[in-house]
């Protein structure tokens, strides 16, 4: 059964790699740049080994689920964001935390 693109999905992760100001934008005015953390997905099944990158603001505090590198996470994300190739921000994500 084919899955609509905008479906949330309940993902289990790890976070595999956490890259402080990986990526810049320069705009007129100035610039801002972004940390990246890779997860690789556990479950739902059907998703199980799909890795994400995906950029935040590198304000994060250092007992922050995105730089948690080794442990296990959850949070919501519409199917559709899933795409392999797609460049994802923190947004993308809804309620992460670490798991116990």
């Amino acid at each position: 059964m084919t899955q609509p693109n905008n479906d949330i999905v309940h993902v289990t992760a790890i976070v595999v790699d956490y890259q402080p100001n990986a990526m810049s934008d320069t705009y007129d005015d100035g610039f801002e740049s972004f940390d990246a953390t890779r997860f690789r997905v556990l479950s739902p099944p059907d998703l199980t080994g799909h890795e994400l990158n995906v950029y935040s603001t590198p304000d994060s505090p250092p007992d922050s689920p995105w730089r948690a590198v080794g442990r296990n996470v959850a949070f919501d994300i519409a199917r559709g964001d899933l795409a392999a190739g797609k460049t994802l921000f923190e947004g993308a994500l809804s309620g992460i935390k670490v798991l116990p």
